[in-house]
């Protein structure tokens, strides 16, 4: 007996549909949302203004796979990445010149880093900001504070942007442990609190790979990190069927109706309305240092996601910094975001290239001169400064003492930990500083103050937020 052909529900395509399934549609949807901020979005397109669509994301999105060996720049086709797909799809609808695309992945990277970097990989102006980092995040308190932050940080844009939480998955977690459990997890969690919908490859795909473990070939093909070519496919059909269905329900009243409706009366206007939807809530997860550290303790028994904590007090006059971060980062290329150091560079500090992808401002040797780089801090800002730095259980990273001159702050960053990864990491050398212009310092400590072989550094950002 020959299968029906499905139906197209709402807007989604058809063919979509064909290839897929309604369950897997349905599936990927790890939360909805009133979806207000994607339909504003995509009502700016329909009505002929330009989107300004970007990504940020981790190797994952820049395309690393198994090619002729696991974790491979480029194994997959620039144009067969998953985010790809949703261009192309967005095209299609709205033609080429209403949508303006920037692509900000950047391997080896994670929430902590872009919650700083992200302006200097796609601007402060985005409509749309599809964020890929689940399989780069890790499953702890410090991980979800990031990913709130950067979360925060994006809705907050003076561009008012809609965020969508894009999670691929993987075999390993972050940590390299072979376990599925990764910052997807607490992804979901932060995609109920602020509205924004959570498109997620895992839910849809994990159960069919586990039912029938030879899908593993083909969906990851050797690497148990990175996708292959299959599931980027259809993890961009999933995050496209979602805003098919979004600019179906425009199409029907929309956003500006719905939220309207809301507001006609006294009893109405407590629910979500025009005045509410879209807003970023006062009141964030993590308020202190002492409260992550307890609810640490808990992610080591699974238990802080689901018990739906939140951990400020209520208090409708609070009021977060909102300014968005300053980043610089390593690059040959010279543009208002290089991180330039201030000359003359002493030696033996370099600029090095990592297979010409990855910058970094390197010395070799304990015991160096300092490099000086200048850092602004935005009027309205919380006012700390961080360096960018690698960490790695390889190349023999040393400590550096980094600080801000003035300032009487600093800290020592250790280049080595014990986490399988190498992964760029913010150190924060100073908290409190008033808006203005400073000056960073970094050198490695004195050969005596070091593990045994270790002396090299690599800085790849100095940042303030």
């Amino acid at each position: 007996m020959q299968a029906p052909t499905p139906k197209a529900e709402c807007d989604v395509d058809p063919a979509l549909l064909a290839k897929f399934g309604r369950h897997s549609v349905r599936l990927a949807r790890a939360h909805e949302g009133s979806g207000f901020r994607v339909q504003r979005a995509l009502d700016k397109a329909a009505r002929g203004g330009r989107v300004k669509v970007a990504v940020l994301g981790g190797s994952v999105s820049e395309g690393h796979g198994f090619g002729t060996a696991p974790n491979q720049y480029g194994a997959i086709a620039h144009d067969q990445i998953w985010h790809q797909w949703v261009v192309r799809d967005l095209v299609s609808r709205f033609g080429a010149e209403a949508v303006e695309y920037v692509e900000g992945a950047k391997a080896a990277t994670d929430s902590s880093y872009f919650e700083w970097c992200y302006p200097a990989h796609i601007g402060i102006d985005a409509d749309l900001v599809l964020v890929e980092l689940a399989v780069n995040d890790d499953f702890t308190a410090e991980h979800f504070a990031a990913s709130e932050t950067l979360l925060r940080s994006l809705l907050n844009l003076p561009s008012a942007p809609a965020v969508i939480l894009v999670d691929s998955f993987a075999l390993l977690n972050a940590r390299g442990r072979p376990m599925s459990l990764n910052g997807g997890d607490a992804h979901a969690h932060l995609a109920l609190r602020y509205d924004v919908p959570n498109v997620s490859l895992r839910s849809a795909a994990l159960t069919a790979m586990m039912a029938n473990p030879k899908l593993a070939l083909p969906w990851f093909n050797g690497d148990e990190r990175h996708i292959a070519a299959p599931m980027h496919e259809m993890l961009g059909a999933m995050v496209s069927a979602y805003l098919q269905e979004e600019g179906c329900r425009l199409q029907k009243g929309g956003w500006a109706e719905e939220a309207e409706h809301w507001g006609t009366d006294e009893e109405h206007a407590a629910w979500p309305g025009m005045g509410t939807l879209g807003q970023v809530p006062k009141v964030s997860r993590f308020a202190s240092t002492r409260v992550r550290k307890a609810l640490s303790v808990l992610t080591a028994h699974c238990l802080f996601l689901s018990q739906n904590l939140i951990t400020e007090p209520w208090n409708a006059e609070l009021v977060h910094h909102s300014a968005p971060p300053t980043c610089h980062l390593a690059t040959p290329k010279s543009s208002p975001t290089t991180l330039s150091p201030i000359e003359p560079v002493p030696r033996p500090w370099t600029l090095y290239s990592w297979k010409f992808s990855k910058f970094y401002w390197q010395v070799l040797a304990a015991g160096s001169p300092p490099i000086r780089f200048p850092v602004t801090v935005r009027a309205g800002a919380k006012g700390e400064v961080a360096v960018g730095y690698l960490r790695s259980p390889k190349y023999s990273l040393a400590k550096a003492r980094c600080e801000v001159e003035g300032a009487r702050q600093g800290a020592v960053l250790d280049g080595t930990w014990a986490s399988g990864a190498s992964l760029t990491q913010a150190g924060v050398i100073a908290r409190g500083l008033e808006a203005g212009d400073y000056v960073v310092s970094c050198w490695t400590l004195p050969k005596a103050q070091q593990a045994k072989g270790r002396g090299a550094f690599r800085i790849a950002s100095v940042m303030s937020v």
